[in-house]
């Protein structure tokens, strides 16, 4: 099988990329209904449909109906090709351990549940693998089929990136499926390059905004919004107008939206952003709701809900990315609510993350 496809922009009115699903399968609809896509478009899916939310199996299911009509192209990610690598006879104890370890929703865990196997209990792992392949035999063909990688007149589709050392097409699997920051990378090819993988929120330094990041002068385009990843995430639509030779964003979370009774005025000296992979902090001042700390790696202080610290060992480490902004809202504008936490909520505002007191909002 040829893994990677050639597209021919002049086909179709819009071409809909969308990435990292991550089982999302309600929100995913919800997008599809809101970009009107039709048999006019195409639609391609950057991978990682699956795993970390709660219906990965009915992604696939619908992903399988989908993948019937002639205007949808699936590429490969790192978590379908991780699932095809569990499934492999030889990987038989590999399988065993990933569904006794593996701490967020799976689909292999939801597909052995259904098989009726306590994963708890002795079980023949090798069995299992053939279990799963004889009743989900089709999702398992279906995640073989996928392309490692798409290229039309003005654009190349891939999960995570290329080896920006290589033409695109020769390219290591690991380049293509786990390549981390690939919005930083320079890469000589003449197109733009569509990616998902690395959710958007990361590259940002002061904000945990989850829209689409667009770099015209290196061509690289990041659409990952984090859904299932972040508790914030959101799924983003990249839309292209090939005959216009212009593009715009679409996106959706699962967030409900929250009426502002009373505008807020308070703001924080500063802003400092904390996220997953630069989280450790020292503790400068406890307080009653926040505690004065400092942040490891830069030496920055803020204030942070005493909620969000957590004791790991002999460090000190923030449970979810974080970022010290009040939201200045107004009364009867809107938010869309992450969690509450005391007398303050966690909240989306025109798109960007930040506290809002809880007595400025309706219940």
């Amino acid at each position: 099988m040829n893994r990677f496809l050639e597209i021919d922009e002049k086909k179709y009115e819009r071409i809909i990329c969308i990435s990292d699903i991550h089982g999302g399968y309600d929100t995913f609809q919800k997008l599809l209904s809101k970009i009107d896509f039709s048999d006019e478009d195409l639609l391609v899916l950057l991978g990682d449909n699956v795993q970390r939310g709660n219906n990965s199996h009915k992604v696939m299911e619908y992903i399988e109906v989908l993948n019937k009509k002639d205007n949808v192209l699936l590429i490969q990610g790192n978590h379908e090709s991780y699932i095809l690598y569990l499934l492999r006879e030889e990987n038989g104890a590999k399988l065993m351990k990933h569904l006794r370890k593996i701490w967020y929703p799976c689909i292999l865990k939801y597909w052995t549940s259904e098989i009726g196997v306590n994963v708890k209990e002795d079980f023949d792992p090798v069995w299992l693998q053939k279990e799963i392949k004889k009743r989900y035999g089709k999702y398992i063909d279906l995640m073989k089929s996928m392309y490692y990688g798409a290229e039309s007149e003005n654009y190349i589709f891939v999960h995570a990136g290329i080896d920006v050392d290589k033409p695109w097409k020769e390219s290591d699997i690991d380049s293509l499926m786990i390549s981390k920051e690939f919005q930083y990378k320079k890469h000589n090819e003449e197109k733009k390059i569509v990616v998902g993988h690395w959710p958007t929120s990361n590259y940002r330094k002061n904000s945990l905004k989850c829209d689409i990041l667009v770099d015209e002068k290196n061509r690289i385009i990041s659409i990952d919004g984090g859904f299932g990843i972040k508790t914030f995430g959101q799924l983003n639509a990249f839309i292209i107008d090939p005959k216009e030779g212009t593009w715009y964003s679409e996106s959706e979370d699962n967030l409900n939206k929250t009426n502002v009774k009373q505008s807020n005025t308070i703001k924080f000296e500063k802003i400092v952003k904390v996220d997953w992979n630069d989280n450790k902090v020292k503790i400068l001042n406890r307080g009653v709701e926040f505690t004065y700390c400092q942040k490891l790696s830069t030496g920055e202080k803020f204030y942070v809900k005493n909620e969000l610290i957590l004791k790991k060992r002999d460090l000190l480490m923030l449970k979810d990315d974080y970022i010290s902004r009040y939201h200045l809202v107004k009364k009867g504008e809107y938010v869309k609510e992450i969690k509450r936490i005391g007398k303050f909520a966690i909240a989306k505002y025109r798109g960007e993350v930040g506290l809002v007191p809880v007595k400025c909002l309706e219940d």
